[in-house]
């Protein structure tokens, strides 16, 4: 099983093959209760670190299908659940290996890389970058683990340890209290697991495929129609063993089609009442845009869609009458008004029907 937190000290041919400059070998404390140390590669590099994240992010963009009974390796770090991952990707025949020498695709997500603040160094990350950070050369003596990870240096001839705010009080140290250098204002940190993954996506030629892809080309996603949208907000009012299921369905429903039917979802359900624990529907939500869409009126809606080129006719005359109704003329008693669709958007989205006489 493939680590997170391997060490890179076998790794040099790795580290030439993909041109990385500038380079150190640090320390890593890789475990909450600080009794895990590993080794991880530094650089001043910012050029190759910008171009590995935006691998390790990316998406090849070839057709699902393209990979069936291929190996997926999933990179840490994703929003989705690994479960979620690993059904939608059975449906789709790939295989699932935790062999990083096996895999044949590497399944990519936004957070696998990320930037540390307040020197509290992300343990599930496989790349990070550092600003203004610090380096221990020597734990304070006398605290017990302190006297491990001094022990582990002098053992395997480390000289640095990257300084981490989050293990301070299980070490029972602080800043302060140790010996420290100031590492290079921008540090990008590579974990092993990193490194092994660029290998076999630069020098081996394996691809990538972004869990989002994984999930939206599910076999498993559902058009929000308007039968299924009835069913949802009769579920979310009734509560209980209802809304659980409903917690069940929503992460089933694209985001890609019908907004006019996600806007009036998003006007009626809050987030809030489902549970905060379940990542795949936090990860719907998020992904669905439930806050811009719950503060947004049917005007607004239609001038944002049509805007961004993703308002259909259908959406317009959905939306239209729901807008008309917000239409308010007073000091009628005297007077005939007649309200018009503008002709922009007649054009655009409503067919004219010519009758020939």
């Amino acid at each position: 099983m493939a680590k997170i937190h391997e060490d890179v000290r076998s790794m040099n041919n790795i580290v030439s093959s993909l041109g990385i400059a500038s380079t150190d070998i640090n320390g890593m404390i890789c475990s909450g209760d600080a009794l895990s140390y590993t080794t991880v590669l530094v650089s001043e590099d910012e050029t190759s670190y910008i171009k590995h994240q935006e691998i390790l992010e990316g998406d090849n963009e070839s057709p699902i299908i393209n990979y069936k009974n291929k190996k997926a390796f999933i990179i840490p770090g994703s929003s989705i659940t690994a479960d979620k991952l690993k059904m939608e990707l059975k449906e789709h025949d790939i295989k699932i290996t935790n062999d990083i020498d096996q895999a044949d695709v590497f399944i990519t997500n936004v957070m696998s890389c990320q930037t540390v603040n307040d020197h509290n160094i992300p343990l599930r990350a496989i790349m990070f970058n550092i600003e203004n950070g610090y380096s221990i050369t020597e734990f304070e003596q006398g605290e017990r683990k302190c006297d491990i990870i001094n022990n582990w240096m002098t053992d395997e001839s480390i000289e640095h340890v990257i300084w981490d705010n989050r293990r301070s009080e299980v070490l029972g140290t602080y800043l302060g209290s140790c010996e420290y250098d100031s590492l290079p204002y921008n540090t990008h940190v590579y974990t092993g697991m990193a490194l092994k993954i660029l290998d076999r996506i630069v020098n081996d030629g394996c691809e990538t495929i972004t869990g989002d892809r994984v999930m939206d080309e599910s076999p498993n996603q559902q058009i929000l129609t308007q039968s299924l949208l009835d069913t949802c907000l009769q579920m979310y009012d009734a509560g209980g063993d209802d809304r659980s299921m409903l917690e069940k369905i929503l992460p089933t429903i694209r985001t890609d089609v019908n907004h006019h039917l996600l806007w009036r979802l998003h006007g009626t359900i809050q987030e809030y009442h489902f549970s905060s624990r379940n990542k795949d529907i936090k990860y719907w939500f998020n992904k669905s845009q439930h806050s811009w869409y719950s503060r947004m009126n049917a005007e607004d809606f239609v001038k944002q869609h049509d805007e961004d080129g993703t308002l259909t006719s259908e959406g317009f005359k959905y939306m239209e009458p729901i807008i008309r109704k917000a239409i308010q003329i007073y000091n009628r008693e005297l007077y005939v008004f007649t309200v018009r669709i503008k002709p922009e958007y007649e054009k655009k989205y409503l067919k004219k029907i010519h009758v020939h006489r």
